[in-house]
């Protein structure tokens, strides 16, 4: 997850953000792959997900945007790629950015 622009906004603001997933096996792999918000308070809120399966050694990324809600209170936040892999589960490219 790579945020393209500023990581400190205000309510109302559209953040834009670029994903990049990658297989560096040399065979497909199924996956699920999230964006996941981590709240000041810890817990989580998903935006964006994704199940599939990924060709060996291959590379695909995708510009999202989303819109801070209005009611969003100050505070610290990340952002989060997530991939579960055969089970197990992989945080990437944590984030961190401030809502003013």
């Amino acid at each position: 997850v790579t945020p393209i622009g500023s990581t400190t906004v205000s309510p109302g603001d559209i953040v834009s953000y670029n994903v990049e997933l990658h297989n560096t096996a040399a065979d497909p792999k199924s996956c699920f792959a999230s964006i996941v918000v981590i709240l000041p308070d810890g817990s989580e809120v998903e935006l964006e997900t994704f199940t599939g399966t990924i060709p060996g050694n291959t590379m695909g990324d995708q510009d999202f945007s989303i819109t801070i809600p209005f009611d969003t209170a100050p505070g610290e936040y990340q952002l989060a790629g997530r991939v579960e892999v055969s089970g197990v589960s992989y945080d990437e490219d944590i984030v961190s950015g401030t809502v003013e």
